[in-house]
């Protein structure tokens, strides 16, 4: 028996892990596609509208719309990444996409405009966020207008740094994910500077309808994630136990299989919200 309880921890471990990589990304394109929608139709090309202001002027201030609100589009060339940007870093915001520090400028403000995402899971938009060189473009395309910064450094620290996170003198964009990769022990920042600018005029301006979940998504308790993971590993445990017995196998591998299944998936929905907010 204790041999098939280790092979259902090391069956529920690799898919937990297969979960995180794989099963959060696909999630979190659904929820990309559902935000792009909903923030297009508030963004403005230059070219149809009459920009205001000068090459580098940036967006006045705005007030912070509400957590899951799309911001912003992403743009870096670099590593290859297109993603809305969206209000807040909790976990909750970031399985949405990476998320705006919600006490920083919006995308494209004076000051220093932050941004978080994860690494290695929920589509994991920075995990190659180490492969920018000084100059490499970042483009912040948000409802008050386009953005474009070059980066200038990028250093690591220690999560509880959070003087990157600074007011600055000069238009700045700060992007912080987890370091190394599959670990959150450490922060990669690549910090970038305003070079180009287009604003929207204010009168067009109009952010769209936040997303009304991201304020239900984080557990407040880590109990229910083990009462979960126990009876999932019973299930996994004794699906093996009893199929190495039993003259129907068929039906066993069936019948557990698919038990087992559905409280894994649950385990892995309850238990993804207590990882590190940007592993």
């Amino acid at each position: 028996m204790l041999g098939q309880v280790f092979v259902a921890a090391g069956l529920t471990l690799l898919l937990f892990v297969a979960f995180e990589v794989f099963g959060t990304a696909l999630i979190q394109q659904r929820h990309q596609a559902e935000l792009r929608s909903h923030l297009l139709p508030v963004l403005h090309d230059p070219s149809e509208t009459r920009a205001v202001g000068g090459p580098l002027a940036t967006a006045p201030p705005h007030p912070a719309p509400p957590a899951g609100t799309p911001v912003a589009i992403i743009s870096i060339p670099r590593i290859g990444l297109d993603m809305v940007v969206v209000e807040g870093t909790s976990q909750a915001s970031l399985e949405l996409g990476p998320g705006h520090y919600e006490r920083t400028p919006l995308p494209g403000g004076a000051g220093n405009v932050a941004i978080a995402g994860h690494r290695t899971t929920w589509a994991r938009p920075f995990y190659n966020l180490d492969q920018l060189r000084p100059g490499d473009p970042i483009t912040l395309t948000s409802p008050q207008g386009t953005f474009t910064y070059r980066t200038r450094a990028s250093k690591v620290v220690d999560p509880s740094d959070v003087d990157v996170l600074a007011p600055t003198a000069h238009p700045t964009l700060t992007l912080t994910t987890c370091n190394p990769r599959f670990s959150a022990s450490q922060r990669l920042v690549v910090e970038a500077r305003l070079v180009r600018s287009s604003l929207t005029p204010s009168a067009l301006v109009t952010f769209p309808s936040p997303r009304s979940e991201v304020t239900t998504l984080v557990p407040s308790s880590p109990v229910p994630a083990i009462l979960l993971g126990l009876l999932s590993l019973l299930l996994v445990g004794g699906t093996i136990a009893v199929a190495t017995r039993s003259t129907r196998r068929w039906v066993v591998w069936t019948t557990g299989g698919v038990l087992s299944m559905i409280a894994l998936l649950a385990t892995f929905f309850v238990a993804s919200p207590l990882l590190p907010a940007n592993l």
